[in-house]
């Protein structure tokens, strides 16, 4: 009986896994949502009590992992909590509370779930595979102009609503995949494309997902990332042998030399000769106008309002007298008592001011150091494949986190924390 609610608690943890990616889009509303993450979660959690029940000593050894390799997260659940006692006003604290805790508590009880190499490969082959159906999806975005309903620009989602006109036509051939929108998921690609290198061996399969994930980056122009992916591809050498360094080495300056070439030429050039098509125009426009804007330092309306966001996130945190504002209130504030004008956002858009404007400056320092943890405990496993992953995913992701509107909903980064957890405590006992 024992072996038995074992597999079934695994079967059903790697079920929850999976459907955190994709199961937004397919939802059940009973009063509230139903997803199949919610779901298998519930069960997952029933059958790791019995399991804590039946097995003597497995509720021990899931306390010991999740001090030993989850402490950040126990600290970011107790003063979730602890911020409580000074919360403003509490319209939006249920949702966001809930949201947060039901994530810790994922990432955390996978320490109980995860228990050898082979679990922890099924991890990496499932987040391989939702890579491959997002690509997918991605393309079928870019052909059909259609969406899938997580998307925001799903015409159920602006048809008939106040904010349509920001909704600009060219914008429904940009691929958001399961996200809601472009940014999201090219930082989602930017955590994925290291996992994809190393653990991938056959190359059939490797290079068609990488250069796929590398062509949606530059065609949604999500900028934070697009430098997210240089710093990745500079530091990819020094994790690779002279043999690979000899073809890419050369291959990423031609790369780099290209780009700044075709750069030149999109600023330098209204509408290209050779683009016939009405919607490629559109698009090619979009594209020009960001990088105008970029080249030229201009702040188009988007620039301004994330500086808006992060201006007032941050007077936010002083208001706070360092203690951060606490679960729920960021977006109370930005909503309705906004410094600066900030149109209709209630996310600051950059994860290293929601740490520290929700949570406070010791959440902060403890983030700092749980990176710096992850980071240390790759180097010392170096020569693992999937330590090289780890780190030039973080790197990645030290640019990209500024891209998605909040990253404490953002369920790849706890996906990604769990494979890390699992990995620390699998591989590098």
């Amino acid at each position: 009986m024992l072996l038995s609610i074992s597999n079934l608690l695994k079967s059903s943890y790697f079920l929850t896994f999976f459907f955190g990616f994709i199961g937004q889009v397919f939802y059940i509303k009973l009063g509230i949502a139903i997803s199949p993450f919610r779901a298998f979660f519930i069960i997952t959690l029933i059958l790791l009590l019995l399991k804590f029940l039946l097995e003597e000593g497995s509720f021990y050894n899931f306390l010991k992992n999740s001090l030993k390799y989850g402490w950040f997260l126990l600290i970011l659940l107790f003063w979730s909590y602890l911020s409580l006692l000074w919360a403003i006003d509490w319209q939006y604290v249920p949702t966001e509370l809930s949201n947060l805790t039901v994530y810790i508590l994922f990432s955390l009880i996978s320490l109980a779930i995860i228990e050898n190499k082979r679990d922890f490969k099924i991890l990496i082959y499932i987040w391989i595979f939702v890579f491959f159906l997002s690509i997918l999806v991605a393309f079928w975005e870019i052909l059909t102009a259609n969406h899938l309903i997580t998307s925001q620009y799903h015409k159920s989602n602006y048809v008939n609503n106040k904010f349509e006109t920001f909704i600009v036509y060219t914008k429904v051939f940009i691929p958001t995949s399961f996200y809601g929108n472009q940014n999201d998921f090219s930082t989602y690609i930017i955590l994925s494309l290291p996992i994809i290198f190393f653990m991938i061996k056959n190359y059939f399969i490797k290079l068609p997902l990488i250069f796929s994930g590398i062509f949606i980056i530059f065609y949604v122009v999500s900028r934070a990332n697009l430098i997210g992916l240089f710093f990745q591809s500079l530091f990819l050498p020094f994790f690779m042998n002279k043999k690979f360094n000899l073809i890419y080495v050369p291959l990423f300056i031609f790369t780099t030399i290209f780009s700044i070439y075709t750069l030149y030429y999109i600023k330098t050039t209204s509408y290209p000769e050779f683009i016939k098509d009405e919607r490629f125009l559109r698009f090619y426009a979009n594209i020009r106008n960001k990088v105008i804007t970029t080249l030229q330092a201009k702040k188009d309306f988007s620039t301004i309002i994330r500086e808006n966001l992060y201006k007032s996130s941050f007077e936010y945190f002083l208001d706070s007298k360092g203690l951060g504002v606490g679960v729920g209130q960021l977006s109370y504030l930005l909503e309705n008592k906004p410094k600066y004008y900030v149109f209709y956002f209630k996310d600051p858009h950059n994860f290293y001011l929601e740490i520290l404007t929700k949570f406070g400056i010791f959440v902060f320092l403890a983030y700092i150091l749980f990176l710096i943890y992850i980071v240390l405990n790759a180097l010392n496993s170096i020569s693992n494949p999937f330590s090289k992953a780890i780190i030039l995913s973080i790197i990645g992701f030290l640019f990209g986190s500024i891209s998605p509107y909040s990253l404490i909903l953002f369920y790849p980064l706890w996906a990604f924390i769990v494979i890390i957890m699992n990995y620390f405590k699998v591989e590098l006992k």
